[in-house]
């Protein structure tokens, strides 16, 4: 562990068939920009993406075909609440609802998107909806179904990217269950492949990562309405190498938006300016790492972490939030088969 008593905690989702064990946490250190050594903080089978409680001590992650629930104290330790068989055969990303009172899962095998009832004590209660999305793309081996990989709350509703079907599907929560909303998707370009979605901190515009096209696309949100303002690509006009987008991240400033790119191995920079919405390519910066899944800002936003799936690390790279600056540094933790990064929320009431 990182010494000194101002260090932030990391979770960790791991990708467990071949390598890992479960979640892992360890230590970060805002003043160096240095990481602990990992060490396993549950046992769970694939627990790829995480998500935290908005106002209690409770951490929710999804594996490769269950749910689970923890609480944490302030040091960051796991204890298991419950575990709840999934809905929908892989889910892979999940998110908590703005009142604590519902989980979003989506599941990309069967074509789903499932919301769970959060009890007061932290656990998964059970399935209180299922959205089945409907329709194909028009690449044959990757766009033949539907294939969501992304939940995410925005204002009254839930926005769900379909790789599958190359839309964004927009739905009311009444009381917990999925409806339509009066605007019900919004249509990417064929091929795109939308993955993430990131919110900015105005509450008005949303960014999508497109996987296939390798595309991020910001997006006006009126409601439920959803409307193309600006796209670039993630990737020089030079690199021909297979490559799939992944990652979407906004500071926390909201002038700067991140993607990454697995096979080109580098986060893309762009410069974001609200009035009128537009995107500007400041950099692409090779990462140090094989296959960046996921990465996060720690709170300062001065500290990216950069989770590496294949190459079983993290890097942390200095950010200068005024000028947009990302750089390489020598910090780094080996883990295996990384896929998500969640820091812990500051000063959690002990449960």
């Amino acid at each position: 562990m990182v010494a000194g008593a101002a260090a932030d905690i990391l979770w960790i989702g791991t990708f467990t068939a071949t390598k890992g064990s479960g979640i892992y946490t360890t230590e970060f250190d805002p003043a160096s920009g240095t990481l602990g050594t990992p060490e396993l903080a549950r046992q769970a089978t694939d627990p790829s993406f995480l998500a935290v409680h908005p106002g209690k001590p409770y951490l929710y992650s999804i594996g490769r075909s269950l749910i689970y629930s923890f609480s944490y104290d302030s040091a960051g330790k796991l204890k298991p609440i419950n575990e709840l068989p999934a809905t929908g055969k892989g889910p892979c990303h999940l998110a908590v609802s703005p009142a604590g009172d519902f989980l979003a899962v989506a599941s990309f095998i069967q074509g789903k998107a499932v919301t769970y009832t959060l009890m007061p004590e932290g656990n998964v209660a059970g399935v209180k909806s299922v959205a089945s999305p409907q329709g194909s793309g028009p690449i044959k081996g990757k766009q033949d179904e539907p294939h969501p990989l992304g939940v995410l709350f925005s204002g009254d509703f839930l926005f769900v990217p379909d790789m599958g079907t190359d839309r964004i599907l927009a739905y009311k929560l009444n009381n917990g269950t999925l409806r339509p909303a009066d605007v019900s998707e919004f249509v990417a370009q064929p091929g795109d492949g939308p993955r993430h979605l990131a919110a900015h901190p105005d509450g008005k515009h949303l960014f999508a990562v497109h996987m296939l096209s390798n595309t991020v696309e910001v997006l006006l949100q009126e409601g439920p309405k959803l409307t193309s303002q600006a796209r670039l690509s993630t990737l020089p006009e030079d690199f021909k190498a297979e490559n799939t987008a992944c990652g979407i991240g906004v500071h926390p400033n909201g002038k700067w938006v991140l993607a990454s790119n697995r096979g080109h191995d580098s986060i893309a920079v762009y410069r974001f300016t609200p009035e009128p919405a537009n995107l500007e390519l400041k950099e692409i910066v090779p990462v140090g790492v094989k296959s960046p899944r996921h990465f996060a800002f720690d709170a300062s936003g001065k500290w990216l972490l950069v989770a590496g799936e294949k190459s079983n690390e993290i890097r942390v790279l200095s950010f200068d939030p005024a000028s947009g600056d990302l750089k390489a540094t020598e910090h780094k933790a080996s883990v295996p088969a990384p896929a998500c990064l969640l820091f812990q929320p500051a000063a959690p009431a002990d449960g």
